[in-house]
């Protein structure tokens, strides 16, 4: 069985790796940009020929997760545009290094126009679009131009790859918080989220795809768990 972790106790087994086993935090966003990467080019398809990609990102560490896998797509001769929805000053840590780190590569990062045209207009081009706007600590409606970016991926009609969970999809219940994504594939880390197996969760986040951050699973035993997922053979 697999064990299944809440909001909460997601971001325990995190300080848990960072902490007391003194992983950085930005190996694990390492980890999970390019984990994404992977399961990118082989659940698409698209190892063996450059693709179109759109990479939307916020300003925290799901944003930051997003311009890893930028770079790595960047690295292995995809065309990639990256979109920021938030100013430069918001961001900090790990997503502002990641950022510089790809900036410093040379691939351009546009800022969300408040009318999102510039968006919109790169969306209707791209093949493949990465929601990498919020991740699991989401807890209130999004709402403002993030809501529009959220209707403008999901008016794409694209293949749209979520990092972690579906942007606006609440991480314990699965449900809407206002604007929400419609993935057709999640990539999340580590352990799986209460809200990406309930009913309503499932329905948005598509095909989930489980990679690891570089750290152990075993580790849960640390922060415990709140459900168990029943694997095939059981």
């Amino acid at each position: 069985m697999i064990p299944v972790l809440s909001r909460g106790q997601m971001r325990a087994f995190d300080a848990h790796a960072t902490g007391a086993c003194a992983v950085p935090s930005l190996v694990l966003m390492e980890n999970a940009g390019r984990g994404v990467a992977d399961v990118i080019e082989r659940e698409l398809g698209v190892v063996t020929r450059p693709s179109r990609v759109v990479v939307v990102c916020g300003a925290g560490n799901n944003g930051g997760d997003g311009f890893v896998v930028a770079r790595h797509l960047v690295t292995r001769g995809h065309t990639v545009t990256v979109h920021r929805s938030a100013p430069l000053e918001k961001l900090a840590g790990d997503a502002r290094a990641n950022h510089d780190a790809l900036a410093g590569i040379g691939v351009p990062i546009h800022e969300v126009d408040e009318d999102t045209a510039s968006l919109r207009a790169d969306l209707a081009h791209a093949e493949i679009i990465v929601d990498a706007l919020f991740g699991t600590g989401l807890a209130r409606p999004i709402v403002g131009v993030h809501a529009a970016v959220v209707e403008a991926i999901n008016h794409g009609r694209k293949s749209v790859v979520s990092v972690d969970v579906p942007s606006g999809l609440d991480a314990d219940t699965g449900a809407s918080l206002g604007a929400v994504v419609k993935a057709t594939m999640t990539v999340t880390f580590a352990l799986h989220k209460l809200g990406l197996l309930t009913p309503s969760g499932a329905a948005l986040a598509g095909r989930v795809h489980l990679v690891d951050l570089g750290v152990p699973s075993s580790l849960v035993e640390r922060v415990g768990h709140s459900a168990l997922l029943l694997e095939p053979a059981e």
